[in-house]
């Protein structure tokens, strides 16, 4: 890795929690929840911040604490958006955001434990996911530091 990136090393997740399309209030998509120290959702693409599931899942009262949405375009690599609380807008990068998505991809496929997610910054993050007995134990978080002026 270049030597401007960091790493940093996070536990497992505390809950995953899956609802498939329709179980979810309101819903009708596939829904991933995981609270990583702080909540996310993880819905597949298109990674548009206007689509209306966007705000209706960044509020919705299943998680009373709100959630960032991270919405995912997996082709032949994974393109990643998350609309972060707060922010209220999608940001260039969030690091929680790419663990949960590797962690939705890992869950689903159980094809890998690397993945390389490509945010809106264009710079990408690098998940690894430690795994134990079919168990994440703990996940490494790798990306660069390089500071933006804008």
């Amino acid at each position: 890795f270049p030597s401007h990136d960091i790493c940093v090393d996070f536990p497992a997740p505390l809950l995953v929690k899956h609802y498939p399309a329709g179980t979810l209030q309101g819903v009708s998509i596939d829904v991933w929840y995981l609270e990583v120290g702080s909540d996310h959702v993880v819905i597949d693409g298109p990674r548009d911040s206007g689509r209306p599931e966007v705000i209706q899942l960044r509020h919705h009262a299943a998680f009373p604490r709100g959630a960032n949405v991270n919405m995912v375009d997996n082709d032949s690599t994974l393109r990643v958006a998350t609309y972060e609380r707060g922010v209220e807008a999608v940001t260039g990068a969030c690091g929680t955001g790419a663990l949960c998505c590797a962690v939705v991809q890992w869950m689903r496929y159980h094809s890998s434990t690397s993945f390389r997610l490509y945010p809106p910054s264009g710079r990408p993050l690098h998940v690894d996911l430690h795994i134990q007995d079919e168990n994440i134990v703990g996940m490494t978080l790798i990306g660069d530091a390089t500071y933006d002026n804008d």
